[in-house]
Order: structure tokens, then sequence, then C-alpha cells
């Protein structure tokens, strides 16, 4: 827009130019044509000055100073001459007059057309510039609506997290089984979405929800079963295994600091997650068509921990298209159970109130223009 306003101002500085060239070709004329007839004027002032001193000498003569007749003829012959001369001259003093009162007069027309000229070219590149000036505004503000369109949008994240899982709850839970169990494989995996808005000013707010799975098994060890031949108690390889499900539900709050096609942000989540563990009571058996589920009621006792939950949190997303983008944050949940684990439907003892902590990273995947 810059070289389209200073090309419409070059193009007026070159009209006033050329029109001011032309007056000042003309203004050059007028001046010469002005000299030539002061020029002739001095001439005639000079025959005339001639003229009369001839006369001067013709009145002598004839006053009886100078006698010869032929000096008489002369002179009135060269003052005969001398004034047609002047009449010549002053023929052509007025056509010189008239030459210049018409070069004055086209001079000031052109100087009223020069005068027009600037005054339209002025006027031309004022609207010009309004017009550029009214096209950039619209431009800007066109640019200023895309860019708070882009920034207060809404985002959808699919999320798959690798976190640890704090075990000591369930270390609890199950130490006075007869099963021995190995806790020291407590990672695992949790899938999760999220939602949220991104405002003017690059804060996002939207709520999540995650989920995950873990299954321990004890060691197998000598438990008692019923003979289904004799009816009699006999000794069979027995497992407890316990299954860990976290499901977790909050509010999100992030700030992100966008150098496009890089986002930086860091937040929090905070609400509430729900613990469900469920231990069960297995014997082994190699008849892989055996029916084991006579007594698996009986053997299957439900827990469940209700907790206040938040993460802080922060990371990194690029942008792979438009509307996508790929992240990666680190995270540390906490989880305060007030109530510990409780049994549902049975008689069970659980745990006591419990507080957790499980960091984690988590891979999102981002539609929307915010990332």
């Amino acid at each position: 827009m810059r070289v389209f306003i200073t090309s419409l101002l070059v193009t007026a500085f070159f009209r006033i130019a050329a029109s001011a060239g032309a007056g000042f070709s003309l203004d050059a004329e007028l001046r010469i044509k002005k000299m030539q007839a002061d020029s002739l004027q001095r001439r005639a002032d000079s025959l005339e000055n001639e003229a009369s001193h001839l006369e001067e000498r013709l009145d002598d003569i004839r006053e009886g100073r100078e006698k010869r007749e032929d000096l008489k003829d002369n002179i009135e012959e060269a003052i005969e001459d001398l004034r047609d001369r002047i009449d010549d001259l002053k023929d052509d003093i007025e056509a010189a007059n008239r030459e210049i009162s018409d070069a004055e007069e086209e001079l000031r027309d052109k100087a009223d057309d020069l005068e027009e000229n600037r005054r339209e070219a002025l006027e031309d590149i004022r609207e010009k510039r309004e017009e550029a000036i009214e096209d950039i505004r619209e431009s800007l503000e066109e640019t200023k609506e895309d860019s708070e369109e882009r920034r207060q949008v809404g985002s959808f994240i699919l999320g798959f997290e690798y976190s640890y899982l704090d075990v000591r709850p369930f270390e609890t839970l199950v130490k006075n089984t007869e099963g021995r169990f190995d806790f020291s494989n407590s990672h695992m995996l949790m899938f999760g979405l999220m939602g949220y808005y991104n405002t003017e000013s690059n804060v996002r707010v939207g709520n999540g929800i995650y989920a995950g799975y873990k299954l321990f098994e004890s060691d197998p060890y000598d438990g008692t079963s019923s003979d289904i031949v004799f009816g009699q108690p006999d000794t069979a390889d027995t497992v407890i295994t316990l299954r860990a499900i976290p499901a977790y539900v909050g509010f999100i709050c992030e700030k992100a600091f966008v150098f496009d096609p890089v986002n930086l942000f860091a937040g929090f989540m905070l609400g509430g997650n729900i613990t469900t563990a469920i231990v069960q009571k297995e014997v082994l058996t190699d008849d892989i068509f055996g029916d084991d589920d006579e007594e698996e009621g009986d053997n299957i006792h439900v827990f469940l921990a209700p907790e206040i939950a938040w993460d802080v949190h922060g990371g990194v997303a690029f942008r792979l298209a438009k509307n996508m983008h790929m992240g990666i944050d680190g995270l540390v949940r906490f989880a305060y159970a007030y109530q510990g684990l409780r049994g549902v439907g049975t008689n069970r003892r659980g745990t006591r109130e419990f507080f957790t902590v499980n960091p984690g990273v988590r891979l999102r995947l981002t539609f929307g223009s915010a990332g």
C-alpha cells in the first residue's frame, strides 16, 4: 500500500512539473519578446533624436546659416527616410507589443491551467490518500478480526498419558490377603479427552476427563477348592488379582504463548477423581474348558475412593496443519481421598484416607486452530 501511495505522489509530481515546465518555457519566451521590444524602443528613441537633430540643422539652413541647396535636399531626403524608418519601427514596436500582450495573455491562461492542474492533482492525491488510508484501515480491521477469530476458538484434544500410579493405597488394601503382590511395575496408560475455549489473550478454559487401567496379580499360593467328584475340599493354586481403575475429571485453565507454529503452554486442572479397586480370588486350572464360574461372585470385592484432585502441567505444541497440533506436556497429579477405599456391598475393610502423587507425560493431539 505504501508503494501505491508513493506511485501516486510521483505521478502527481511529474504532472505538476510538466505543467510548470511549460509555464517556465512560455515565461522565458515572453522575457525575450520584451527584451526585443525594449531594443526596438531604444532604436526608435535614437531615431527620434537623430530626426530632431536633422530638423534643427534644416531650420538652421532655412534661417540662412547654411546656404547650400544640395545640403538642404539631402537633409530633407534623410529626414524623410528617417521618418519612414521611424514609422516602420513604430509598426514593429506595435507588433511586438501585440505579441507581448498575446504572450502575457497566453501566460496567464497557462498559469490558470497550471493552477487548476495543481489543484486537481492535489485533490486527486488527497482522494487517493484517503482511499488508501481507508483500504489500509479496513485491511487492518479484517486482519485484527481474523486474528481475534483465530485466538477466540475452541479446540478438541485427544490425550494419551503415561504416568506413575501411586500404589500405597493398594498395598494397604491387600496387605492382609494370602497372596503376595509385586507392585514394582507401577506405570500405567491413561486415555482422555479435553476441550477448551481460547480467549483473545490466549488464556484457555475448558474441561477434561482421563481414565486408566492397571492389573496386578499376586504370586500363586495353595488355596482350597471343592472336589467336584467326591465333594471334598482340595488344595489348588490360587491367585488374587487387583484391578485399579482411576478416573479423573476436572476444569482446565492454561496460559499459552504463541510463536507460530510453536505454542508454549502451562496451567492446571482442578476437579475430582474416583479410584476403583476390584479384588478377585481366582483358582488356577489347566482345563481351559472347565467351569470356573461356580463361586466367582463370592470372590469379587469392589472398593471405591472418591477424591479431590488437581494437577499442574506445562509443555509445547507444534502446528501440523491449519487446524491440527501435536503437543507433549509433563504433569503432576495430586489426589486426596478423604474417606479412603471403601467396599461396595461388602463388609470387607478398606483403607483410611490417603494422599497420592502421580507424575506423568502426556501426548496431545489437538483438533482446532488453538494448539
